[in-house]
């Protein structure tokens, strides 16, 4: 069950997506299910229309294909709805960067110092 601020931040994220199956006349059917089931494990977040032929409202239809897929209705607005379900998939982390060595940074340091010490030695010995 999703709280009230992950639906809300579900739902903003929704806001960008384009509905990438369409409900038509032929209704709700496996085929339609074992594909919205690839696309939500890809996924997680998917949004769907409901087109103007079919028997069933956007309402109806969420809450008939979210039980089928074990996914949660984030929004219901007009003909389109939104699906949500954590993926089965473990996401790949990114690597991190590596940390600049402290010996380095003493290195640059010490260069930096060598340098000004040498102008400086320069300045007074004309």
């Amino acid at each position: 069950m999703l709280t009230s601020k992950q639906r809300a931040e579900l739902r903003s994220k929704a806001q960008s997506l384009d509905p990438i199956f369409f409900i038509g006349k032929s209704g709700v059917s496996d085929e339609i299910i074992n594909q919205l089931e690839n696309a939500i494990n890809a996924r997680e977040l998917i949004k769907l229309g409901v087109q103007e032929n079919c028997e069933l409202s956007a309402r109806e239809a969420a809450d008939l294909i979210a039980p089928k897929l074990g996914a949660e209705v984030v929004a219901v607005i007009g003909r389109k709805f939104v699906l949500w379900r954590k993926s089965n998939k473990p996401k790949p982390q990114k690597p991190k960067k590596p940390e600049v060595k402290p010996l380095y940074k003493a290195k640059a340091q010490a260069k930096e110092k060598k340098i000004c010490n040498t102008q400086k030695s320069k300045k007074t010995q004309s």
